[in-house]
């Protein structure tokens, strides 16, 4: 019985914290899409459609630089490989230096999804 009270002690605030966590991906996945008015299906595909690809790569940037999640981790959510979502970080950290607007969209996005 012991046994018992231990898992169900440890499992709870696990399973807690990964539900919190993968609300918060997914919250993040959708926002984008919103502010991009791009599909989820489209961000996970191949396109190469100019929204779609600063869309896909402002995910992998907050998800990977904001939300500290593994380069490998990301790639895996979108079928991409790591050095994709590492080479996007790059390219939108570039862009925000120059672009006031995307900085400010991006700001934007991760204060709707409350990123502490």
């Amino acid at each position: 019985d012991m046994e018992n009270r231990t898992n169900s002690y440890w499992s709870a605030p696990c399973n807690a914290y990964l539900v919190n966590k993968d609300l918060k991906l997914e919250s993040v996945i959708r926002v984008v899409c919103e502010n991009y008015d791009v599909t989820i299906d489209a961000l996970k595909g191949k396109s190469r459609i100019k929204d779609v690809v600063e869309a896909r790569q402002i995910c992998f940037y907050i998800l990977h630089k904001k939300m500290k999640l593994k380069s490998v981790a990301v790639g895996d959510m979108f079928n991409k490989n790591h050095a994709t979502v590492l080479h996007s970080c790059r390219t939108i950290e570039n862009f925000m230096i120059h672009e006031i607007a995307l900085k400010n969209k991006i700001n934007d996005i991760i204060t709707q999804v409350k990123i502490t």
